[in-house]
């Protein structure tokens, strides 16, 4: 789930598994806006031999890693504890309607009884533009 223009955001109850590297969430933009912040809730507590990493990424076309470019990544260490909001700041990252931001487990929980899991959101506000000046955006006949 993301937010725009800062509302309160409220989570599915569909969590993820931090023991993988995968894509483990996507959201499709509907509206253009600039990413300024990453969150990662965790729900179950992280148990790995070293640092999970989450990356968030905009992607020009979705479901393809073709030219995506990476927003900003999440390190949380072993132990991170349920309960708790990993966040960060990043520069602003322009997103245009009809692109994709997807969260990737980039280095996955390891070890003996590596576990853990959560959910990825971000706090974006919206940077309005005109659908002519959008190549996403076209007019309907």
């Amino acid at each position: 789930m993301y937010a725009i223009n800062r509302s309160p955001s409220l989570l599915p109850s569909n969590l993820q598994a931090l023991t993988s590297a995968a894509v483990i969430q996507s959201f499709t933009v509907l509206a253009q806006c600039q990413v300024d912040q990453l969150f990662f809730a965790i729900s179950t507590s992280i148990v790995s031999s070293g640092n999970v990493v989450v990356t968030f990424k905009r992607r020009p076309t979705i479901n393809s890693s073709s030219g995506e470019v990476t927003i900003g990544t999440l390190s949380m260490p072993n132990g991170a504890a349920a309960g708790k909001v990993y966040y960060k700041q990043v520069a602003p990252v322009v997103c245009a309607a009809g692109e994709q931001i997807v969260i990737e487990v980039t280095t996955a929980a390891a070890g003996m009884g590596a576990a853990g899991n959560g959910q990825g959101f971000f706090d974006a506000e919206q940077d309005p533009e005109t659908n002519a000046n959008n190549p996403d955006m076209v007019l309907s006949v």
